[in-house]
Parts: structure tokens; C-alpha cells; sequence
């Protein structure tokens, strides 16, 4: 019968009835029955003050069954039990009982009240009658001092008596409570519930986004207008859940193609967000990281650090650390910050790969070093010698002869390395033109050749070449191919002592060019294979500068190969010799 919000009316309706009325009914009868106990003392204290002139002079009598006579009459004329006791707690006469058998009274808690303030009340069950009884006891004294105690009392079933009328009112009232109660929940169940119940219904399905149906929306009243605000609130809900959800879809998208990664965990460090970005950069794949804590997949104890402080600080931490993935050292920035509220606080990592920025920084920060220490050489030996020259009055022609050479010859050397700085300048740049045509490179091969002959004959090197029948073809820009092999046969005849051998080997190879470069050379170690093509970087400086190198030749065959498309290959043995093997994409066969 009552189910839903019809119970809920019936309970809040009926048991406040009901409580109310137990409570009021509880206080009205504890008040009554006070009152009750109250009338009773006040009307026991007055027939005390009316006895006790009567009996001030009783407690000098000689005779007891004179005094046990007037005692007992007086308490069947005053409907009450009359007691005289002397003050050693004797029963000198009840009303009641033979003072004979009874015992003495002096313990009793009335008794000693009256002795130590001159009256005393009580309600206890009595020895004597067997009953539960109403005490007033009163010392009277004349002038010559306190004489006895006189003691009334009535049995308390008169006052239950009534109480027991009180209770049965309350019960009665209690049941018509109960039965109003249950009449006001059914209307109320049948006017009021059931259609709060359908809208209540109708507001369950608006999260969903569903347009709640079965709402009472004909009724003209309060509730009525309820279920068509809900009813249109539905309609707006529908539209903005499916907003949400496409905004919700766009912003994961973009989180997912963010480059850096992105992490949320809840307050127990399990995962409630992870972009792929994040799982690349700590090196861990997973179908479905939101399932599982942070801790079982991350082995990066600097993360759990940053989650750590910025839980205890309540602030964003920004850090920088390194992490090996894979054996690979990466250098990244976390953002961690907080969200949620107190309690339930979350944190979101934000992690930017800056390996590359790094390394850039690095590079920039060794080139201006290095070209700082390669311009300043020159310029302090130009300095130098000119500053003798002007001063050097005394010189011979011959001395201010071989000065002018130094300073010519470092001249060359800046204007070499400025040279070669520029056109490593340009070749990196993303402004650079380029006149890309056929070139055929047995013809540039023999002519870097001639060009190197002089210097290998003076060196006394064996400079030899090796070309096929048929011209190799690659496409690009003529000059850019020209200084590979350049540089290359160059470098090999300053690192070759006098007597070694220079031989360039020109073939072609599953589609593509093979240019090949080996001296008997002095060769690199193998711990600085990995640096010869930095800018500046030299295996022998001081041969290097001797022969005016500026230490830049590799770099720039290196950024060539690039723009055509190749890729160059180092083999070295120290104090062997050293071969340079470029592979460039050659064009088809005509």
C-alpha cells in the first residue's frame, strides 16, 4: 500500500504525531505525578503541624496503651499513619502496627533528615506494613528541648492509582494520533506522492540526457508547473550533454596529440588520465594506464618526489630532470600541480621533453666558445707581430719579412674561417637556395683530384682515383657535392705523413652512389669517432692549425650529404688510416 515517497509521507508524518504526543504526554504526566507526590507532602506537613501541639506533651506519659489508643484513632479520623518516636529511634506509637515488634526507626532516612534540620520527607518501601509509602516527620521540641519525632504517612497507590488514569488518556490519544496520521498519509500518498513520484522518476532520466516522459504536465497546479519545467529542462539538458560530449571528445583529442605528456592520478596515486605523449616519454606502453597506480608502470622516483611536494606545499612545482629510457639519457621539465577539493585532492603532471633544446643549447654554447678561441688566435698572433713591426725600428728585413708572412698567414686563416663559418651559416639555413641539376660526379671526382695533386706530390702521397666506365649521375646542386669530396680528399692528405696513400674509390651501388675515401693516415680513435663531425672538433689541433684547418671541413660535408640526401659512414683504426664512405641517391640510367 505505501511504498516510495508514500512511506516517506507516512513516516514523517505519523512518527512526529506519535512523538509528539509520547513526549508531551511523558512531561504532562511526570508534571502530574510530581504535582500528585507534592500535594501529598504539603498535605502530610499540614495534619503534622495540626498533631503536633496534641502531641508535644505525649512523649512524658507512663502510659503506652493509653497513647497506642489515642494514636491509632486519631490516624483512622486523619486517614493516614501516625507514628511518635522518641529520639533514640524507640516507636513509642503507630497508628498501624503494635510498637512492640517494630524496629527501631532511627536509620530511617526521614528520622534522620528531622534530627539534623527539624523536618524530613521521604518515599520508600516501609518494613514495618509491607508497603510503599509518603513520609513527613517533624522534631518537636518545647522549651526545655526536643522531645520526640512525629512521623505521618499514606500509602502511595492512590497517586499510581491516578497516574495509571493519565497513562490510559495517553494511549487512547496515542491510537486516535496513529489513526489520523495514517488517514492524512493516504490522502496525501493519492493527491501528492504519486505524481512527485513520476516526476521525481522523470528527473532521473535528465543526467542521461533523456527528455523525461509521463510527467503530469495537464495539471494546473504547483506541480504541474514543476513537471513542465523539468520537461523543457530535459529538452535544454539534451542539447547541452551533447555539446559536452563533443566539446569533452575535442579537448581529449587534443590532449592525446599534445607532444607533451599529460598525467592526472587521484589522491591514492591511480591513474585517471594519460596521453600517449606521456607513455613515450617514460617509456612504458599501455592499452589501458587508467586502470592501474602510478607506481606499478612509472620507475621514475623524481616524479613521485614532485607529487609529494606539491601535496605538502599546495603549490605548482616546476623541475628539471633527467631520466634513462631505454638506456637513452632525456632531459624533461615536470609541471605538478594539484586539483579537486581538501581531501580528495588530485594532482596533473605535465612532462616536456627538452633532450633536443638541450643538446642545441649545448652546441650553441660550444660553438661560441670555440669560435671565440679560433678567431682569437689569429687575431692575438696578428696583434702580436704588428705591434713589433710598429715598434721594431732596429728590425732586419729579413725578421720584418717573416712577420709579414705570419701575419698574412693568419690573415688567411681568419678569412678561411670566416669563409667556412659563412657557409655553414647558409647552408643551415632554412632560407637557403639551391640550384639543384644533374651532376656528374666522375668529373667532379678528377677535378678535386687535380687539384690536390700538387699538395699530395709535395707530401710525397700516392693520390690515386678509381671510376667506372660509365658516368654516375645524382641530382642535386653541383657545389654542395663538390665540397664533400673536397674536404674529404683534403682532410686526407693533411692527416697522411709523407709516403702514405690517398685513393678515391667512385661506384655505383643498388641505385646509389658510393664515393669512397681511405688514407694510411694517422687515423681516429675510436673514443672521438663520435665527435669528428662537430664544428671545430680536431683530432690533431696542432697539425690541424699548422696546416690552416679550420676545424669546420667535416661539418660542412656532413650538412652537404644531407641535402643530397645521403648519408656518410666512418671506419678508423688508429695509426692505420681512416676510410670515409658517402652514399647519395643516384639518378636512373638514361
Amino acid at each position: 500500500m505505501f511504498r516510495g515517497l508514500s512511506k516517506t509521507i507516512l513516516f514523517s508524518i505519523t512518527v512526529p504525531v506519535v512523538g509528539m504526543v509520547l513526549v508531551l504526554g511523558s512531561i504532562f504526566q511526570h508534571r502530574y505525578e510530581t504535582t500528585l507526590i507534592e500535594n501529598v507532602h504539603r498535605l502530610l506537613k499540614e495534619k503534622v503541624e495540626l498533631f503536633s501541639p496534641k502531641y508535644i506533651q505525649s512523649f512524658r506519659t507512663k502510659d503506652h496503651d493509653l497513647l497506642q489508643a489515642d494514636v491509632f484513632h486519631a490516624g483512622k479520623a486523619s486517614d493516614t499513619r501516625i507514628s511518635l518516636i522518641a529520639k533514640n529511634g524507640v516507636v513509642l506509637a503507630d497508628s498501624d502496627r503494635s510498637p512492640k515488634g517494630m524496629d527501631n526507626h532511627l536509620s530511617r532516612p526521614e528520622i534522620q533528615a528531622a534530627l539534623k534540620t527539624g523536618t524530613g520527607r521521604s518515599r520508600r518501601f516501609s518494613q514495618s506494613v509491607k508497603q510503599e509509602m509518603f513520609y513527613f516527620a517533624k522534631l518537636l521540641s518545647d522549651e526545655q528541648g526536643p522531645k520526640g519525632i512525629l512521623r505521618l504517612s499514606v500509602n502511595t497507590a492512590r497517586v499510581k492509582e491516578q497516574v495509571a488514569v493519565i497513562q490510559r488518556i495517553l494511549i487512547f490519544t496515542l491510537l486516535i494520533s496513529v489513526l489520523v496520521s495514517l488517514g492524512i498519509a493516504i490522502w496525501l500518498s493519492r493527491h501528492i506522492a504519486k505524481p512527485i513520484e513520476s516526476i521525481t522518476w522523470g528527473a532521473k532520466a535528465l543526467p542521461k540526457g533523456r527528455v523525461p516522459k509521463n510527467l503530469h504536465l495537464d495539471r494546473s497546479d504547483i506541480l504541474g508547473k514543476l513537471s513542465r519545467a523539468i520537461h523543457k529542462t530535459g529538452k535544454i539538458l539534451r542539447e547541452q550533454v551533447a555539446e559536452a560530449e563533443h566539446e569533452k571528445a575535442k579537448l581529449n583529442a587534443m590532449v592525446k596529440a599534445m607532444t607533451e605528456g599529460v598525467i592526472a592520478v587521484n589522491r591514492e596515486n591511480q591513474i585517471l588520465f594519460c596521453n600517449p605523449a606521456a607513455c613515450n616519454l617514460l617509456g612504458f606502453k599501455l592499452q589501458e594506464p587508467e586502470t592501474r597506480k602510478l607506481d606499478e608502470i612509472v620507475t621514475c622516483p623524481e616524479i613521485f618526489d614532485y607529487i609529494a611536494k606539491a601535496r605538502q606545499m599546495a603549490r605548482s612545482v616546476h623541475e628539471e630532470f633527467s631520466f634513462n629510457r631505454s638506456e637513452e639519457i632525456i632531459r624533461m621539465i615536470a609541471h605538478v600541480r594539484t586539483f579537486g577539493t581538501e581531501g580528495e585532492e588530485g594532482v596533473v603532471i605535465v612532462l616536456h621533453d627538452v633532450t633536443q633544446r638541450r643538446k642545441l643549447e649545448q652546441i650553441r654554447k660550444d660553438f661560441v666558445e670555440n669560435a671565440s678561441h679560433e678567431l682569437r688566435t689569429p687575431l692575438t698572433a696578428i696583434k702580436g707581430y704588428a705591434e713589433t713591426l710598429a715598434d721594431g725600428e732596429g728590425l732586419d728585413p729579413e725578421k720584418k719579412e717573416r712577420f709579414l708572412k705570419k701575419i698574412l698567414q693568419n690573415v688567411n686563416r681568419l678569412t678561411a674561417l670566416t669563409g667556412d663559418l659563412m657557409k655553414l651559416a647558409r647552408i643551415e639555413s632554412k632560407e637557403f637556395h639551391r640550384d639543384d641539376e644533374t651532376i656528374n660526379c666522375n668529373h667532379i671526382v678528377a677535378d678535386v683530384l687535380d687539384q690536390h695533386q700538387e699538395p699530395a706530390n709535395w707530401k710525397q702521397i700516392e693520390l690515386s682515383g678509381d671510376f667506372p666506365k660509365e658516368s654516375i649521375f645524382i641530382y642535386g646542386e653541383s657545389v654542395a657535392f663538390s665540397e664533400i669530396v673536397d674536404n674529404l680528399v683534403s682532410n686526407a692528405i693533411k692527416y697522411t705523413d709523407s709516403r702514405g696513400r690517398v685513393s678515391v674509390r667512385l661506384a655505383r651501388e643498388e641505385g646509389h652512389l658510393l664515393l669512397r675515401v681511405t688514407d694510411t693516415g694517422i687515423g681516429i680513435p675510436e673514443e672521438q669517432q663520435s665527435r669528428i663531425f662537430e664544428r671545430f672538433y680536431r683530432v690533431d689541433k696542432a697539425r690541424s692549425i699548422e696546416q690552416g684547418g679550420t676545424g669546420l671541413g667535416l661539418a660542412i660535408v656532413k650538412h652537404r650529404i644531407s641535402q643530397l640526401n645521403g648519408t656518410i659512414h666512418l671506419e678508423s683504426v688508429e695509426g692505420q688510416g681512416t676510410t670515409f664512405t658517402v652514399k647519395i641517391p643516384a639518378k636512373s640510367r638514361a
